[in-house]
């Protein structure tokens, strides 16, 4: 039913109207597409742990240095090209798997599935998740608080749709972010890819009115660093729409090879995302780098 609702209007309706119904597709056998209620769908991976509505995984820090304090990474998953109907392929949690072992040590990552529709949501609220925003700050803070890590110690990274989900987050609850290409808006892909993300009608498609609002709201202490490219347009003409503000930052990895959204999000900015992560973890870090 997901692979036909790429094309076919009527099924795509249909697809939908399940998910606004707060309905997971988690499985296709004999031609039957089979769906299951969000907040009851089964998880057998012993790794995934759950908060309220959410499903995330910790990986501990590898321990040096006793006397540094601990920080924490929190990794917001992109938008995963597959329309299997298996949850697990559609809304995966081990984006970067390796991630930790390029990061100062001391270290948590808390990676939190992009759980919601049928690719996720960029951990925005849907009609039929109402509480997700405040539920993934909720997480944040407890873990913050379980692990005894200080806000200043803590970053978010995202790519794309999980760009738009760590950049809009950071901004709501003042975090620091590395944000990758993030799709703040889909207009491109409701009029070039028939809305291959699955949220027009479930959710605000373009998310720059909600974040200029938080912006002209708030008076922020940590710096948002938001990874783009001068030369692939429709993203980086959305991230200008942003309200100024002195602490987000856009960094240009200014590559006309680089073109298009999926060679922004991978190879050619990842030497960039450990630069600000680290920079952004370790204090001596950012003082050399002034």
């Amino acid at each position: 039913m997901l692979q036909i609702a790429v094309d076919n209007a009527t099924v795509n309706k249909e697809f939908k109207r399940l998910m606004a119904n707060d309905y997971i597709l988690g499985e296709h056998m004999n031609g039957i597409s089979y769906f299951q209620k969000r907040k009851t769908f089964p998880f057998l991976n012993p790794e995934v742990q759950e908060f309220k509505d959410l499903k995330f995984i910790i990986q501990e820090k590898i321990s040096q240095r006793a006397q540094k304090q601990d920080k924490l990474v929190v990794i917001f998953t992109p938008f995963f090209g597959s329309f299997a109907p298996q949850v697990s392929k559609r809304m995966p949690y081990d984006v970067w798997p390796d991630i930790q072992k390029s990061l100062v040590k001391d270290t948590y990552i808390l990676r939190i599935m992009d759980y919601n529709l049928s690719h996720g949501s960029s951990y925005i609220n849907t009609v039929n998740f109402p509480e997700y925003e405040s539920q993934v700050q909720e997480l944040i803070s407890t873990t913050m608080a379980e692990k005894n890590i200080k806000k200043n110690n803590v970053v978010f990274w995202g790519s794309s749709k999980g760009g738009a989900g760590a950049l809009y987050h950071g901004i709501m609850g003042d975090y620091k972010v590395v944000a990758v290409d993030p799709v703040l808006d889909e207009k491109w892909y409701l009029e070039n890819k028939n809305d291959i993300h699955f949220l027009d009608g479930l959710r605000e498609t373009d998310l720059v009115p909600k974040i200029n609002k938080m912006i002209d709201s708030s008076e922020f202490k940590f710096k948002k660093f938001v990874i783009t490219n001068s030369h692939f347009s429709f993203n980086n003409e959305t991230l200008n729409r942003l309200s100024k503000s002195n602490f987000i930052f856009p960094v240009d990895i200014d590559m006309p090879n680089a073109y298009d959204h999926l060679h922004v999000v991978g190879y050619n900015s990842k030497i960039h995302s450990l630069t600000l992560l680290n920079a952004s973890l370790d204090e001596a870090i950012s003082n050399a780098l002034k």
